[in-house]
C-alpha cells in the first residue's frame, strides 16, 4: 500500500506540469486567432509549441525506478516519436506498446486498489480512447498550423476544442491520482495504527504473563524456602529422645 501511495506521489507533479503545458498551448492557440498577428507572428509561436511537445514527450515518459510512471503494467516507455532533419518532431506513437492497463495493488484480501496514471486506453492521461482524445496528434496539429503561417482549425480533435479536451483529460487524471493518492495514504495510516495497537497487545499480553511468572516463582522461593527449613529442624532432632 506503501508503495503505490510513494508511486501517486511521484505522478503528481507530471500530471500538472502536463496541464500547466496544455494551458499555455490554450493561451498560444487564442492569441494565433488575434487578427492583427502575422504569419511570422504565428511562426514564432510554433516554436514554443515545438518546445511544450518536448517537454509533454518527456512527461509521458517519465522513468520511475526500472519502471515508467505512465507505461501502466508494460514496464515499457509509452512513446516513441519521430524526427525531420532538424530534429522536430513529426509524429509521436505507442510502437505497440500497450500502457493502458492500471496499476493495481492488494490493499487486503478481497480488495484491490488503482494507483498512479497511464499513458493511453479509457483512462489515458495523454491517448484517452474514451474521450477519443490524443493530445499530441492535437498539439501537432496546431504546431503545423501555425508553422503555416495559419490559425488553428478548430474541431474536436484539433485547435482550441482540441486542446481544451485534451486539458479536460488531464486535469481529470490529476484528480484521479490525487483521489487515489489520498487514499493508499489514509489506508497506509491505518493499517500503520493496526501494526502500533498489535504491537501494545502483545506488549501488554507479555507483560501480563511476566507478571504471572514472576508470582509463581515467588511462591515456588516461598515453598523452597519452608521446605529447606523444615528439613534442618529435622535434621537437628534427636530421634532417640522419642
Amino acid at each position: 500500500v506503501e508503495f503505490g501511495a510513494n508511486w501517486s506521489v511521484v505522478t503528481d507533479k507530471p500530471l500538472d506540469t502536463l496541464v500547466k503545458n496544455l494551458q499555455r498551448s490554450h493561451e498560444l492557440a487564442v492569441e494565433s486567432m488575434d487578427g492583427t498577428k502575422t504569419a511570422a507572428d504565428r511562426q514564432s509561436m510554433a516554436y514554443e509549441i515545438d518546445s511544450i511537445l518536448e517537454q509533454v514527450l518527456l512527461i509521458a515518459n517519465t522513468p520511475y525506478g526500472s519502471n515508467y510512471l505512465f507505461g501502466g503494467t508494460s514496464g515499457q516507455a509509452p512513446f516513441t516519436e519521430t524526427r525531420d532533419a532538424n530534429g522536430r518532431i513529426l509524429t509521436v506513437g505507442t510502437g505497440g506498446v500497450d500502457s493502458s492497463q492500471q496499476r493495481t495493488i492488494r490493499a487486503s484480501e478481497n480488495f484491490t486498489a488503482n494507483y498512479g496514471a497511464t499513458a493511453t486506453g479509457p483512462e489515458g492521461a495523454f491517448q484517452n480512447t474514451t474521450e477519443n482524445v490524443d493530445v499530441f496528434a492535437t498539439l501537432l496539429d496546431l504546431r503545423n498550423s501555425l508553422l503555416a503561417g495559419n490559425p488553428p482549425v478548430s474541431s474536436a480533435t484539433t485547435g482550441l476544442e482540441g486542446i481544451e479536451r485534451s486539458m479536460d483529460v488531464a486535469v481529470n487524471s490529476l484528480v484521479k491520482n490525487g483521489a487515489n493518492q489520498n487514499y493508499l495514504q489514509a489506508l497506509s495510516s491505518h493499517y500503520d495504527n493496526l501494526e502500533l495497537e498489535h504491537t501494545r497487545q502483545i506488549s501488554a499480553y507479555d507483560e501480563v504473563d511476566m507478571a504471572k511468572e514472576i508470582t509463581e516463582l515467588s511462591k515456588l522461593e516461598v515453598s523452597l524456602t519452608a521446605a529447606m527449613q523444615m528439613a534442618s529442624r529435622l535434621n537437628q532432632m534427636d530421634l532417640t529422645k522419642y
